[in-house]
């Protein structure tokens, strides 16, 4: 999802993922990746194709 031109939220992300809410989401991402999904896009945005996505956690 983070290389389509569409703008999306993280809380479509997560019903995109099959969790039930954002906040299950976000542990699992930050379980999993280290670090909260604003954070992980902000830092990684160089690498991220969806510039609409880089807004997060400003």
């Amino acid at each position: 999802m983070l290389h389509n031109e569409c703008p999306i939220n993280l809380t479509n992300v997560a019903y995109h993922c099959g969790y039930f809410d954002q906040a299950h989401f976000i542990n699992d991402f930050k379980r999993i990746i280290g670090q909260k999904p604003t954070i992980f896009i902000r830092e990684n945005k160089r690498f991220i194709v969806n510039p609409g996505l880089a807004h997060y956690g400003n």
